[in-house]
């Protein structure tokens, strides 16, 4: 067996239109996949928007705009699970809160009171602090009516302080 030596490749210049043109068609294609597959439907530095699709429970929900939807879990609190007491009216109390309204959420470091403690992504959930039309934070007010407690680990207490909530027992 004889070695094979390998050629230097070509310069750009030097190839056809036609291979320049596929480089180019392979380059914008690779561009729009990674925009569409590391695209996260807000920067992060922006605020996402949209309205309530479905509820999981009284601290997570679907976000969507038009037909783009991101799952959501409200960042520094906690509501009861489906094996949990209250759970359908935790999770009935938060649906009637953001149906039909638009909200305005804003992921964990961007100015949340769990920032530095949380991070942006949980599972297939964005952490986020999420706003009714009216500026209103949708998580103090599940604090409010006692149907989610304030996780202090990851608020900081900023529910407890701000909602008159309980901390968590975890």
């Amino acid at each position: 067996m004889g070695t094979r030596q390998m050629r230097s490749p070509r310069p750009i210049a030097e190839w056809s239109d036609r291979s320049r043109r596929r480089l180019g068609w392979c380059m914008f294609a690779l561009g729009v996949l990674i925009a569409v597959g590391l695209g996260t439907w807000a920067t992060a530095a922006e605020p996402m928007r949209g309205t309530m699709r479905s509820v999981d429970d009284g601290d997570s929900f679907q976000l969507c705009q038009g037909q783009r939807c991101v799952r959501v879990r409200l960042c520094g609190i906690d509501a009861p699970e489906r094996r949990d007491a209250r759970y359908a009216e935790a999770k009935t109390a938060l649906r009637s809160l953001l149906a039909g309204k638009p909200i305005t959420c804003r992921v964990v470091g961007n100015g949340t009171p769990c920032d530095g403690r949380s991070k942006p992504k949980n599972r297939d959930r964005s952490i986020a602090q999420c706003f009714l039309p009216d500026g209103s934070d949708v998580a103090a007010h599940m604090v409010r009516r006692r149907l989610a407690c304030d996780w202090e680990t990851y608020s900081g207490g900023h529910y407890a302080r701000t909602a008159g909530g309980f901390i968590c027992s975890r």
